[in-house]
């Protein structure tokens, strides 16, 4: 290997991470919070007693645990999200340690360079929720199986242990990643002499695994017996084909896309074939386009990492759907990983042919995501009643859900009245505007995350309000109704 070879193999992942980190830091509170954010935010204000008790009933513990502590910095939108943007740009050398381990530099750096620009995953670095931090954790477990694999030691095996535990008591999907850990270690218990002691030690990891993670089985089974999770069948039914290939685009460029239709659809098809070129030996060269259908290794680690789980959620969305975008993330480093294997393998115009198309898809949707609004409105939302609220006047939320966000950003003195956004009844629609009718002057209407405008109707039609103004925000509807005289 040249100087400058062993230069850049040893300074790459050092600029990975650079690079990462500056990404994800861009921009990072621009944007106000939006819905899901909203609940992070209360939680990491929560006070001791109260936090202790959500610890101990609700899912992802694990997450909320250190965001109420990382909240001790600051609690605006950057300092609340910045745990997960360390965590986003953590997970890419993490990555391109494991790329490595099967491939080499080459491969190493064009996957650590995917993840580095996948608008997804940076996406997801920017939000305060759980799903970039859990990415990270399962990255480390992967780290010290491969590890434990090659040198076995009861360090290795312990690291793993820890954590992928610390990636359960985060996000529940890392579980399916474990899953494919586990098709990955049958696999080389079948093909290496040494492979029942692996066999044995990863059995024992995972008997730990299962005592670390009880806690967590008894409130996932709380809640699904309590049908906590019914809204996701109610919101995103059934998964077909379609879903697969929303969330292939996602995985490609992004859910921030604003360019061409025919680019995005082009970049989807360069990171297949670039996949296809990484889980088998296709040749890509000048002169001739070969197929060897003959898997290696580290096609079989990170083929069994993206197509398991994702296989996994898909049958059990056909009984309990779960099948979001949002929630895959944790699968999309072996997504980025076997299309850097199939760049580097491929040559001369096939190469950069499809980087280019890569490329541009993901500069393009991070354009748009830097350059134009993508949260909901809350904080523009909340400045704007602050501004023009008078004395008198009563703020009416419609769906109740939405006061965990709203109350980040407005705390003014006026009463809050909490609706359903599920009340279609006349009588209770007839209660709602008695209540803002005996309880103010005005009335601030403001609606998200629902569809259902009857109240609003209601209100319109009832002769004691007139609609005096409406604004609409991301995701957001405002209307101010004034008392008829």
């Amino acid at each position: 290997m040249s100087t400058k070879q062993s230069a850049l193999e040893r300074w790459s992942p050092a600029i990975l991470l650079l690079a990462a980190a500056l990404l994800r830091l861009c921009c990072l509170g621009r944007e106000s919070l939006w819905f899901d954010e909203g609940w992070s935010a209360v939680v990491a204000r929560l006070d001791g007693p109260t936090l202790r008790n959500v610890l101990a009933t609700q899912p992802f513990p694990l997450y909320y645990a250190l965001l109420h502590l990382w909240a001790r910095l600051g609690d605006s939108e950057f300092s609340l999200r910045l745990l997960s943007a360390l965590a986003g740009a953590l997970t890419v050398p993490v990555i391109y340690a494991q790329a490595r381990h099967f491939w080499g530099g080459a491969a190493a750096r064009w996957a650590g360079w995917l993840l580095a620009l996948s608008p997804l995953h940076i996406w997801y670095s920017q939000e305060a929720r759980m799903y970039a931090l859990a990415t990270l954790w399962a990255a480390l477990a992967g780290w010290a199986l491969l590890r434990a694999l090659s040198k076995p030691a009861a360090k290795w095996w312990g690291l793993y242990v820890l954590f992928s535990a610390l990636a359960l008591h985060t996000f529940y999907y890392a579980a399916l990643v474990l899953m494919a850990h586990g098709a990955y270690v049958l696999y080389e218990s079948w093909r290496s002499r040494s492979g029942g002691t692996n066999l044995r030690a990863w059995l024992l990891a995972s008997g730990a695994l299962i005592i670390l993670f009880l806690p967590g089985l008894r409130v996932l089974f709380t809640q699904l017996e309590g049908g906590t999770w019914g809204w996701l069948a109610a919101k995103y039914g059934r998964p077909g084909l379609r879903d697969v290939v929303d969330v292939a685009l996602s995985f490609s460029v992004g859910n921030t896309w604003a360019g061409p239709g025919a680019l995005r659809w082009a970049a989807l098809g360069a990171y297949g074939l670039a996949i296809l070129a990484g889980l088998s030996r296709l040749a890509l060269s000048r002169d001739r386009l070969r197929w060897e259908a003959r898997l290696d290794r580290g096609a079989i680690y990170w083929g069994a990492g993206l197509a398991l789980p994702i296989a996994a959620i898909l049958a059990l969305s056909q009984f309990r759907p779960s099948f979001i975008a949002r929630y895959l993330v944790l699968f999309l480093p072996p997504y980025c990983v076997l299309a850097g294997r199939g760049l580097a393998a491929a040559r001369g115009l096939w190469r950069w042919g499809l980087a280019g198309v890569i490329l541009l898809g993901s500069a393009l949707s991070l354009w748009n995501l830097y350059q134009q609004p993508q949260k909901e409105g809350w904080r523009e939302a909340a400045a704007r009643i602050a501004a023009q609220a008078q004395p008198g006047d009563v703020i009416c939320l419609v769906d109740e859900d939405i006061s965990a966000v709203f109350g980040y950003y407005y705390q003014g003195p006026q009463p809050v009245l909490q609706v359903s956004g599920a009340l279609q009844d006349g009588p209770g629609l007839a209660a709602v505007a008695d209540r803002l009718a005996d309880e103010g002057r005005r009335a601030w209407l403001v609606m998200s995350h629902t569809t259902n405008e009857a109240l609003w109707r209601r209100l319109e039609q009832d002769g004691r309000f007139a609609l005096s103004e409406r604004w609409e925000f991301i995701g957001i509807q405002l209307a101010l109704f004034a008392r008829v005289r």
